[in-house]
């Protein structure tokens, strides 16, 4: 008998992909299982499975239906670097992350999102020279990547290649102007620099736009120290 047109796996999988898109894991999970049921070597519903598993942060099944993802299709880019964010962020396993994330960018070089986590892992490892190169291909494949800026004006900055990490930040600034983050280091830049104004009112701008409680006391005292300084 001819099957229905809405039970083929096609139809299962695009109601999966509407549903994840609003936010209803559970649903999607049940629709890419039932796309899986009639067709068990569907390498995307396992995929995108796996992302779903992931927002539930059921991190075993994630990381065995990006397994099986891999196994069915290992030339896709995209579920090598699913796999190795779950590795990075949800089982600190750099090793894996890192293996994965270089088989997403030979499979596809200008896949920014892979050359920017890649980065961060050399970043963790101290290799600061191979992290502003993995933040400089990130940059030339999506130019609007703000974090990618903001990373490697920190790694600049340990560098003390301070006029490059001050332009960085300025492109983060400019990029997302409410970026407290990114008004707070650059004003830690200026302190090296001694330049104690540009540092006052950056400080000064980053607590007023609700700087993280853990950073917000620690830059109240050095913007206190800074006002002090310009008084003597």
């Amino acid at each position: 008998m001819k099957r229905k047109r809405q039970d083929t796996p096609e139809a299962h999988y695009n109601r999966g992909v509407m549903l994840q898109q609003r936010g209803e894991n559970d649903g999607a999970i049940e629709a890419y299982t039932q796309a899986l049921r009639l067709n068990p070597f569907f390498a995307k519903a396992y995929n995108n499975r796996a992302l779903a598993y992931l927002a539930k942060h059921d991190h075993n099944r994630a990381l065995s239906d990006n397994n099986k993802a891999i196994e069915l299709d290992p030339q896709d880019a995209n579920a090598h670097y699913n796999r190795a964010r779950l590795f990075y962020f949800y089982k600190g396993d750099t090793a894996h992350a890192l293996s994965d994330f270089d088989k997403a960018i030979e499979l596809n070089p200008q896949f920014a999102q892979a050359h920017y986590h890649r980065g961060l892992i050399h970043y963790s490892n101290n290799d600061l020279e191979r992290a502003i190169t993995d933040f400089d291909q990130a940059l030339q494949s999506d130019p609007q990547l703000a974090q990618a800026y903001y990373n490697r004006a920190i790694a600049y900055a340990d560098q003390e290649r301070y006029a490059q990490a001050i332009a960085d930040y300025d492109q983060v600034i400019e990029l997302n102007p409410k970026h407290a983050g990114a008004y707070l280091l650059r004003g830690m830049v200026y302190v090296e620099l001694d330049d104690k104004p540009s540092a006052i009112h950056d400080i000064q701008t980053a607590i007023d736009l609700d700087l993280e409680i853990s950073l917000r006391q620690n830059a109240i005292g050095l913007l206190g120290q800074l006002k002090l300084q310009m008084q003597e």
